[in-house]
């Protein structure tokens, strides 16, 4: 009854709360929204009833025991383990550890998400189905978020199509509506993308703690997404502060950028050692094994898991990469979300195959290097997929771990087909004049 009456009060104030800011955007652009709203909301129960009758354990299960520990803890005496959750959240030292060192010793990402989720229980009273609406509710907030970002960026790209791969591909609001690691990947890579949209329109300094918020909850929950951001987002910068300056000064940028952008990754290096390029290799190499020895049922062998070097495990990028953006097949699905994700993976493959029967290769990626945004995409795309595809060796987990990357891809492919303003419209601003600055969506707005 409780859990009942929880999720009716978490179901009524997240939908209210997602209407809200849904109404903030102009009218002809709220349909599709709402109906990612609403997606989420029904999705998030169906996927705990998923968790708890068909996986029965998993590590959702192990969040709620955990969670529900912390909570006695912090009702029992807030003023001394509401602080010390905390700290364990952030993976900084903390009394936890000290008392309880068999539950909680270590700093990792599963105890950020154990910590989370016992500060969700404490506000929801334990509800374990209200508290996945209430995450469901966050993850469209910050699709919402990101759908804002891309809006700005390209403000007059077709927004039905920024809607639909920013809040309504399938399999991301499926794996996004819980409280599962992807939802609080999600809601970093939202935050982080209206940051960046509005950073190349102003100044690199404006709303540093959207900045500050969506790097925090990347390092915390999924610190390997934290490369290919700073590599897409040196990428989009780059290209904006060139075209924003004259021939003169324009090496001097380049060396900046890429001054700025190398010591970010390698603080990054620093932070996360066994995510940095010298440890790749054998960071990968170590996922393949566990892979290999684990029967999931949907298995798949990709690479070399004895290759422990860069160049080892770069040798197999373009079929890791064919793996995450074109599997797994129809005759591969085993399961729903596989089932979901094949088709995806299949709808856009056909819009590339279209594209590039269309188009040549040089005119894709002028059309490409024409929009910051596009190149945002298509960098977090390559790098990101390359490493889920060669860390990843079971296709279930493929269609959960690549959610992070599914936004930006959709977004690039349908971008890039659209025929009002996409490489097609290129071509014909192209042969009607020598400047391109008249197509829409590379253009800004007069």
């Amino acid at each position: 009854m409780n859990d009942f009456i929880m999720s009716a009060i978490a179901l009524f104030a997240m939908s209210s709360l997602g209407l809200l800011a849904t109404n903030s955007l102009p009218k002809n652009e709220q349909l599709l929204p709402r109906l990612s709203l609403l997606a989420h909301m029904l999705t998030a129960p169906a996927l705990l009833a998923i968790m708890d009758y068909i996986f029965v354990a998993s590590d959702v299960h192990y969040y709620f025991r955990t969670g529900e520990t912390l909570t006695k803890l912090m009702r029992s005496d807030p003023l001394r383990w509401i602080p010390e959750t905390f700290k364990f959240m952030l993976q900084l030292p903390n009394g936890l550890e000290v008392y309880f060192p068999e539950q909680f010793s270590g700093a990792y990402a599963t105890t950020s998400m154990a910590a989370a989720v016992s500060f969700v229980m404490l506000l929801l009273n334990d509800a374990q189905y209200a508290s996945f609406i209430f995450m469901a509710g966050l993850a469209y907030l910050a699709k919402l978020a990101s759908y804002r970002g891309v809006r700005l960026a390209l403000p007059n790209m077709n927004p039905s199509r920024v809607a639909i791969a920013m809040m309504l591909v399938p399999s991301v609001v499926f794996w996004s509506s819980g409280i599962v690691k992807e939802s609080f990947a999600l809601i970093g890579l939202g935050i982080l993308m209206l940051w960046i949209s509005r950073a190349t329109k102003t100044s690199l300094w404006t709303s540093p703690h959207l900045l500050l918020t969506g790097v925090v909850l990347l390092a915390l929950i999924k610190p390997y997404l934290l490369f290919p951001f700073i590599l897409s987002a040196g990428t989009w910068i780059g290209l904006v502060k060139l075209k924003g300056s004259n021939l003169a000064v324009k090496p001097i940028v380049i060396i900046a950028v890429i001054v700025l952008f190398f010591s970010a990754l390698a603080g990054l290096s620093v932070a996360f050692p066994e995510f940095s390029l010298s440890k790749f290799g054998e960071s990968t190499s170590h996922m393949q094994q566990a892979g290999a020895t684990t029967d999931g049922g949907s298995n798949y062998n990709l690479g070399n898991a004895e290759a422990t070097s860069l160049s080892g495990q770069l040798a197999f990028a373009p079929i890791a990469l064919t793996t995450v953006l074109v599997r797994p097949f129809f005759f591969e699905i085993r399961n729903f979300s596989m089932g979901i994700a094949s088709i995806e993976s299949t709808i856009l493959l056909y819009l590339l195959i279209q594209l590039f029967r269309k188009n040549t290769v040089k005119q894709v990626f002028r059309a490409i290097r024409s929009s910051p945004p596009l190149a945002y995409c298509l960098v977090y795309t390559l790098v990101a997929g390359l490493a889920i595809g060669l860390a990843t060796s079971n296709f279930g987990t493929l269609s959960r771990y690549r959610i992070p990357m599914m936004p930006y891809y959709t977004l690039l492919v349908l971008v890039l087909t659209d025929k009002r303003s996409g490489v097609t419209a290129l071509r014909r601003a192209e042969a009607a004049t020598p400047s391109v600055s008249d197509l829409k969506v590379f253009s800004k707005p007069s």
